[in-house]
């Protein structure tokens, strides 16, 4: 079995190498399924560039990386609200309230040991997800010029990806520099996602006293030209015309070939989330793909002879089970893939070309 991911190490390195300059020293996240390379994964690949600071999704992850490698600075983006352990506030918390930031000065006073933990302050914006908002502000900030149990490191700020211009970003920026500013705090440090390089220049000649760092995750890591994927023929079976088969025993309308190829639920074939759709484009293909699934026809993210083949049947856990009328290849053979999601991916093998040059380059 094979659902594998082909790196080109060149190519990838080259990528990762050349973003880290245009943004002036990103902080790399790793998170979830590590954008279907896994965080060990990543965390290799930033160790071997030599960053020293890396952000994570939950405690859990910076607990795993933390154990593997030695990073400078793991900073946990979403809220954490459970127990912590004397090791955890070596961590970066992430605060998005005032019951938050209580919450947490208590978790570290009952984890038995008393170093400073830093914490971001995480600033309310057009996302309206996490954030404390500008009434909350000066509570939190009596608490922390109070309090010798937490060690304020920096703001972030979390844009939403579309809509929102470069001006009103700035703009949200400025806001929330000059409400910390009245607050008392010191505005030395910010965390910022989905901005430019053009809008992170601007800040940077606008505010030379405040360090502008872009958290990247996505664009970072999914460069598509450094990347293909491919399935292994696991089987190839002809089939007649009424015959039936599969799980569900279905008839075939027609003679073909079943042909079974690695990748399944488990390595994120066939999964789907909600669609945002724009225009009149998006609905009507979401409207066509409905109609054919209504009569159980499912278009699958297997390529061979240069077409994208319909299951026969939803895919199962490894594996996945295709039409294909003619010509069908052989077990052994492979497969292209085509819209594989990344974020849900998980790959059988990562199999890595290039890696000398990629060594050289680096040196």
């Amino acid at each position: 079995m094979s659902f594998t991911l082909y790196l080109d190490r060149q190519q990838w390195f080259k990528h990762l190498a050349e973003t880290d300059r245009l943004f002036s020293g990103c902080l790399p996240v790793i998170k979830g399924n590590g954008y279907g390379f896994g965080n060990s994964f990543l965390a290799d690949a930033m160790t071997k560039l030599g960053k020293r600071s890396v952000a994570v999704g939950t405690l859990e992850e910076a607990r795993q990386i933390s154990s593997t490698h030695s990073f400078e600075q793991i900073l946990i983006l979403t809220p954490v609200w459970s127990d912590l352990r004397p090791a955890d506030l070596a961590f970066t918390f992430t605060v998005v309230s005032f019951q938050h930031l209580e919450q947490l000065v208590a978790r570290v006073r009952n984890a038995g040991a008393f170093p400073p933990v830093k914490v971001v302050l995480k600033c309310s914006s057009g996302m309206k997800r996490f954030g404390v908002d500008a009434g909350e502000l000066k509570a939190a900030a009596e608490l922390l010029r109070a309090d010798p149990t937490v060690l304020l490191e920096g703001y972030s700020l979390h844009f939403p990806v579309e809509t929102m211009t470069e001006d009103e970003k700035l703009r949200q920026i400025q806001t929330w520099i000059q409400l910390i500013s009245s607050s008392g705090l010191a505005c030395d440090k910010m965390y910022l996602s989905h901005i430019s390089p053009a809008l992170l220049r601007r800040l940077t000649e606008q505010y030379p006293a405040v360090s502008c760092v872009v958290r990247l995750g996505t664009s970072l890591w999914l460069a598509e030209k450094a990347y293909h994927f491919r399935s292994t023929v696991l089987a190839v079976r002809q089939i007649a015309a009424g015959e039936r088969y599969g799980y569900k025993q279905k008839k075939a309308w027609r003679q073909g070939y079943l042909v079974s190829v690695s990748g399944g639920t488990a390595n994120g074939v066939g999964l789907e989330a909600p669609l945002h759709t724009s225009g009149l484009k998006g609905p009507l293909k979401l409207t066509l793909f409905w109609f054919l699934n209504l009569f159980n026809f499912h278009l699958s993210p297997f390529v061979y002879a240069g077409k994208r083949l319909w299951f026969a049947e939803p895919p199962h856990m490894q594996a996945s089970v295709l039409k294909l009328r003619r010509n069908p290849p052989k077990p052994g053979d492979e497969v292209a893939l085509k819209n594989v999601r990344m974020t849900i991916a998980a790959f059988d093998e990562i199999v890595q070309f290039n890696e000398r040059a990629a060594e050289r380059d680096r040196t």
